[in-house]
Parts: C-alpha cells; sequence; structure tokens
C-alpha cells in the first residue's frame, strides 16, 4: 500500500510491505500538477508498486469533510486514475503531529514522508475507517 499525505507544495509517501506488516516512509515529491505528480511518484516507488493508495482527508474535529477534505478527496480520486490504483481514504488528524514526535523522538525521515506513513498505519489498523 502506497500512503499518501497531500499538501499543497510536498506530496509525503509511504510504502507498506507485502503482507502489510510494516511501513516505511519513501520520500516527498514536489506537488507540480496532477500529471507531473503521477509521473514522480511512479519514479518514486520504482519497482515496489503497491495495490492500492490511501490517501490522508483532513476532515473537520466533527468528523465532517470541509473544503480541504473535499478537496483532497478529488485529488487522490485523479491520483488513484493516474495510477490505475484503487483508492481508499482515512482521516489524517494528527498524522503530522504523530510524525513531528517521532522525529523528535529520533526518527529519521522527512516530516511528510513519515506523515504518509502515520495514514497507512492508521488504515490498516482499522481497515479504512472513512472510505471513498
Amino acid at each position: 500500500m502506497l500512503g499518501v499525505d497531500l499538501g499543497a507544495r510536498r506530496i509525503g509517501l509511504a510504502l507498506s510491505d507485502e503482507l502489510r506488516l510494516t511501513v516505511r516512509p519513501l520520500g516527498v515529491v514536489n506537488s507540480r500538477g496532477a500529471r507531473r505528480d503521477a509521473t514522480a511518484i511512479r519514479q518514486a516507488v520504482g519497482e515496489d508498486w503497491p495495490v492500492q493508495l490511501v490517501v490522508g482527508l483532513p476532515l473537520l474535529p466533527s468528523g465532517d469533510e470541509g473544503d480541504s477534505a473535499v478537496a483532497a478527496r478529488e485529488r487522490g480520486l485523479d491520483l488513484g486514475r493516474r495510477l490505475q490504483l484503487p483508492v481508499a481514504f482515512v482521516d489524517e488528524a494528527y498524522s503530522t503531529v504523530t510524525a513531528q514526535e517521532r522525529i523528535d523522538a529520533g526518527a529519521r525521515g522527512e516530516l511528510d514522508a513519515l506523515a504518509a506513513a502515520v495514514i497507512v498505519e492508521d488504515y490498516l489498523a482499522d481497515q479504512g475507517r472513512v472510505s471513498p
């Protein structure tokens, strides 16, 4: 599974192993438009091609989708279409905070990629509480 933390300027990426037991930060790509983003993600993933995208949604504290979540959902679905992968969505609440805590505790990796790892871990832990 490929975790995606969509940002306005950067996209964090993380990849689970085949058995979905571990998740590792993969890195970040600069966001440059839908087509270029898909190409950059293909290059970043390389041969470890995933079977599914897991995209973080910035839900409101109420659990509802605001404008940011609607935009992330549209962007995630477009990315899935371009990469020819099914897309699952998960609430990304606190993924960046958790990633920063990991960095503070000595974890290595870029913040956006660690946030993407948290997104996949959350999805795997509860198998997609938020669905497409």
